[in-house]
C-alpha cells in the first residue's frame, strides 16, 4: 500500500499531462465536441485515466521515466496553447472584418473584394 501511495504522490505532480488535458478540452470546445458545462466532466475523466495509466507504467514500467515524459508532454500542450491561440486570432480577425464592412465603417469596415 506504501508503495502505491508514493506511486500516487508523485504521479500527483506531474503537470504537463494535467496541461494536456486541459488542452485538449480546450480544443474539443473550439470543435463543438465539448459542449458547455461539460469541461469539468471531460477533465474528471481523462484524468483519471491518465492517473491509471501512469500509475500503470510506474508499476509495470519502472524503466521510464515519467518525469522525463512529464515534460514532454506539458511541451506538447503548450504548442497545443499556441496553435489555439493562433487559430482564436484568425478567427477574431475574420469576424471583426466582417462585422466592420458589414456596418460600412469608412477606412476599416473597406474591402477590395470583386463583387458582381
Amino acid at each position: 500500500m506504501d508503495t502505491i501511495l508514493a506511486i500516487l504522490v508523485q504521479v500527483g505532480s506531474l503537470v504537463g499531462v494535467s496541461a494536456a488535458i486541459a488542452a485538449l478540452i480546450n480544443v474539443g470546445k473550439q470543435f463543438g465536441w465539448v459542449k458547455d458545462g461539460q469541461a469539468g466532466s471531460y477533465s474528471a475523466a481523462l484524468n483519471l485515466i491518465a492517473l491509471a495509466a501512469l500509475v500503470a507504467f510506474k508499476l509495470y514500467r519502472p524503466d521510464i521515466l515519467l518525469e522525463d515524459v512529464d515534460i514532454q508532454i506539458g511541451a506538447f500542450a503548450q504548442i497545443m496553447g499556441l496553435l489555439l491561440t493562433l487559430m482564436a486570432q484568425i478567427k477574431v480577425s475574420s469576424v471583426t472584418h466582417n462585422t466592420l464592412s458589414v456596418a460600412e465603417i469608412p477606412v476599416a469596415g473597406k474591402s477590395f473584394t470583386y463583387t458582381y
